[in-house]
């Protein structure tokens, strides 16, 4: 049975990534139409506008789904030690997160863990998120973070502040401050320390005449005093698609070469490949490369990573991309080099609903002649509306129960209620509208003729409101099926008739 829920608007989200451990990740918002890859926070450094996968992301394993998933009920999700955890979200008018529960399954019944609720402004941007425990009896506070925006749009701050049991208590600061075209030119982080904030590193970019990043350099503090000084430089050319990124430190009278990376992309600014290398003391020496390839759509369809032995080039591991006919990532298979080929070693599998939104995801590892579940987590990351949903487990399984309207007159709602669907009788459609008057958990569930659950339409902590859900009953058989409202001490059943 298929579930649509109308999206009022969807934010893009990109993620940024670091070429060093000391300039920090984080993510950032970008306008275009094209999800990209960012490095080091700056716009002229994307590389794959259409990719559904962060290859960049090799070391932590993580795959990121874009644009693949519609608002979401709920996720259940297996971790490879069995445990089982569940999470359920809400939305607000505009159909973005306002919070997610997170509980897990203990025997036959499922105990509250952790939530966090978001708070946004008029403009649509996150203002707040705020991270609560359960005790056991109610909820505490833990752990909040509250961001500024300024005049064009740009999060310039980030505070984050922990409960102490009475009040909350500053932790860290992230100030940031950008050029006029929007460019990041200085990013630092405060600690709070002793009722005074404390200067713990920075970020200061520059740019070249043509717009693009061409240093980051990066400065920490230990106890007000300047203790360790990178330098990360760009250049660009002379080969067209082709650049240098090198990352240098201070030793106190110079700049040392570290690390370099040449990076080189195709015609349609595709990344190809990345080759790294280690100074030595005098030269620069091979240590490994990244190869892409990609279809004509931009999707990548293989990644591999060879290591240097000295003078040649040695395979070490492949991943190889399936997609289905409409675009959508079904498949990634690892593959590593066993002496003289590749040997399969673990797969990920995405499976979609009929309105192309991603529903399940699973892990799995090769025993030598079959495939059987991983006994190690898979990592997936959800780009939802506003907000990146990170999921560890080896089965994953996404729901979408939808809600068509939210009616922002809540304040009108004085007792639940349970409304006749219309139309009834109905073919294959029908709408089912409640009311909701306080902040509780909701389950509506349908029913056939002799009492036995067919669905569960809802079952979410849900904020007091009207709400709507629209009903596809395009695989059910015609007859009398009954429709039923908990919440609290209220139940009420209505009834309806599926004529085909």
């Amino acid at each position: 049975m298929v579930f649509t829920m109308k999206i009022i608007k969807l934010k893009y989200l990109v993620l940024a990534f670091s070429f060093s451990i000391n300039i920090i990740a984080q993510i950032v918002e970008n306008n275009t139409d094209n999800y990209q890859l960012f490095d080091s926070y700056n716009k002229h450094e994307s590389s794959l506008k259409k990719i559904s996968v962060n290859i960049k992301s090799q070391f932590k394993n993580y795959t990121n789904i874009f644009n693949t998933v519609d608002i979401i009920d709920s996720i259940i999700i297996v971790k490879a030690n069995k445990d089982k955890e569940k999470k359920v979200y809400n939305y607000n008018p505009m159909g973005f997160i306002s919070s997610e529960y997170t509980a897990y399954w203990d025997k036959s019944v499922w105990i509250n863990k952790v939530r966090k609720i978001f708070n946004y402004d008029s403009n649509e941007n996150m203002v707040s998120y705020l991270y609560q425990k359960w005790n056991g009896d109610k909820w505490n506070n833990f752990e909040r973070e509250t961001y500024t925006f300024d005049s064009n749009g740009f999060r310039d701050t980030i505070r984050v502040e922990n409960w102490n049991g009475n009040t909350w208590v500053n932790s860290w600061n992230n100030i940031t401050i950008y050029d006029l075209n929007g460019n990041r030119i200085h990013y630092h982080t405060e600690l709070w320390n002793d009722n005074t904030w404390i200067y713990l590193w920075e970020n200061i970019y520059s740019y070249d005449s043509d717009g693009r990043l061409s240093s980051i350099l990066s400065n920490k503090w230990i106890d007000g005093e300047l203790d360790y000084s990178e330098k990360l430089s760009y250049s660009y050319g002379p080969v067209e698609n082709e650049s240098y990124k090198l990352l240098q430190y201070w030793n106190d009278t110079l700049w040392v070469n570290s690390l370099r990376n040449l990076i080189t992309k195709d015609s349609n600014e595709n990344i190809t490949s990345y080759t790294y290398e280690n100074w030595t003391g005098d030269m620069w020496e091979n240590t490994h490369r990244e190869i892409y390839n990609y279809d004509s759509d931009g999707n990548i369809i293989s990644y591999q990573f060879e290591e240097w032995n000295g003078s040649i080039w040695n395979n070490s591991e492949r991943k190889t991309y399936i997609y289905s006919s409409d675009g959508n990532l079904i498949s990634i298979k690892r593959d590593f080099w066993r002496s003289s080929d590749w040997s399969n070693f673990d797969r990920s599998t995405f499976k979609y609903n009929s309105n192309g939104k991603l529903s399940s995801y699973l892990k799995e590892l090769w025993t030598g002649s079959d495939w059987e579940i991983s006994d190690f987590n898979g990592y997936i990351s959800l780009i939802t509306n506003p907000l990146d949903i990170s999921l560890v487990g080896v089965q994953i399984a996404i729901y979408n129960n939808i809600i068509t309207d939210i009616i922002e007159d809540a304040n009108a709602i004085e007792k639940y209620s349970l409304s006749q669907n219309y139309p009834n009788p109905f073919n294959p459609s029908t709408t089912i509208s409640y009311s909701i008057p306080q902040n509780s958990l909701v389950q509506l569930k349908l029913y056939d003729i002799l009492g036995k659950e067919v669905l569960t339409l809802v079952n979410k902590h849900m904020n007091r409101g009207n709400y709507k859900i629209i009903l596809n009953a395009s695989n059910l058989t015609s007859g009398v099926y009954f429709y039923t409202l908990v919440s609290n001490n209220f139940t009420e059943t209505k009834k309806l008739l599926l004529l085909r």
